[in-house]
């Protein structure tokens, strides 16, 4: 889409345009002679071509239609937002009010989506995830990329088959070291506490400057991409966190992508914990009574004593979420 302005001008010009025309005259001349010789005259005559200049104003319209994308308009407003967005404690409480009423309006529209499902219409839906491997103080990433192939695999079959999401998975590694506060991080309320100070504003910007395209979806909290960063500590125990709609992104240690045991693959369900932590993004909340449920809270080792189911108001939820897109 595009918004247009039309630029009229007005200019006037006076032109001249000639008029030939073709005058007759005829005169007697007689030759200077004695009388009566005189009388004989002769008659002569002549043609005098007359040219009038007849002038004329012309008026010039000129009409230019300026298009300017929608896109490229959000996306100036969206870096001015975004850019506010990551000053410390301003900028995360406003996240957290406009991300949670966008999550409710979202909600609200859902229902439409979950009614339909009663029926069994589930149409495929969409979401963009963004894994950002960060870079540790000693040059080393967090995680080797090629461990992470696996468990992106079984996180997007678990929402195509549970929820009729299909997950487009992008992997970027940064090139400069995080700070510190970023590659440890809390988990819970501590995570809102950390989002107000360095850590939340060093998430921001890498989020600004990685994702910049996405700016205006960033903004208004509709259409935005999830956003994984793979650190090197979360909490005291745990593998993962997300503090729901009231941030853009979530935290999976690097060490939940390694490989399998050889000794408990057979006996243990592999549920990667970033499938889990996708759904808090999603405003999933812990199903502790469940052991099969995708939300169930316990898994010390990143994949054992977990399912990948959810229940229908669970995948409602889900597929109502600003993240989740019909494109």
């Amino acid at each position: 889409m595009e918004i247009c302005t039309e630029i009229t001008e007005r200019v006037e010009e006076t032109v001249f345009d000639p008029v030939e025309n073709w005058v007759k005259k005829t005169e007697r001349v007689c030759r200077k002679l004695p009388w009566p010789i005189s009388l004989l005259c002769d008659l002569v005559t002549t043609f005098v071509k007359v040219i009038t200049y007849v002038a004329r104003t012309v008026v010039h319209i000129y009409i230019t239609v300026v298009c300017t994308p929608i896109v490229i308009i959000l996306s100036v407003i969206a870096s001015i937002i975004n850019l506010i967005t990551t000053l410390p404690i301003i900028g995360p409480i406003y996240r957290w009010i406009f991300g949670s009423l966008v999550w409710l309006g979202s909600q609200v529209v859902g229902l439409l989506d979950a009614a339909a499902s009663l029926f069994g219409i589930l149409i495929i839906k969409h979401i963009r995830l963004h894994i950002i491997i960060l870079m540790r103080e000693d040059g080393t990433l967090t995680v080797d990329p090629s461990l992470i192939d696996d468990d992106i695999k079984k996180v997007e079959q678990i929402y195509r088959q549970r929820a009729r999401i299909k997950i487009h998975t992008t992997v970027h590694k940064l090139n400069t070291p995080a700070v510190h506060s970023a590659l440890h991080v809390d988990s819970g309320v501590g995570l809102l506490g950390e989002d107000l100070t360095e850590t939340g504003m060093y998430f921001q910007s890498v989020i600004r400057d990685t994702l910049w395209p996405h700016g205006a979806a960033f903004t208004i909290k509709i259409f935005a991409p999830i956003v994984a960063f793979v650190v090197e500590g979360v909490g005291d125990t745990q593998l993962g966190c997300s503090a729901g709609p009231l941030a853009d992104y979530l935290c999976v240690e690097g060490s939940t992508f390694a490989p399998t045991d050889p000794l408990t693959m057979f006996t243990q369900a592999r549920t990667p914990t970033l499938a889990h932590e996708i759904g808090h993004a999603c405003a999933l909340a812990h199903d502790t009574a469940d052991i099969t449920n995708l939300m169930y809270p316990r898994g010390t080792d990143g994949r054992s004593v977990r399912g990948t189911n959810l229940s229908p108001f669970q995948r409602a939820i889900v597929r109502s979420s600003p993240h989740v897109t019909y494109l």
